[in-house]
């Protein structure tokens, strides 16, 4: 197994019909918030 190297930029495109349902979903999973919107 890999030893992780911490830092390391990740990208990745949800690509959805429903941005806001997508929204909600994971800020209810990692407690984000708005801000700036």
């Amino acid at each position: 197994m890999e030893t992780p190297t911490g830092s390391r930029f990740v990208w990745h495109d949800l690509v959805t019909s429903d941005p806001q349902g997508a929204w909600g979903f994971y800020a209810g999973l990692f407690g984000w918030t708005e801000s700036g919107r």
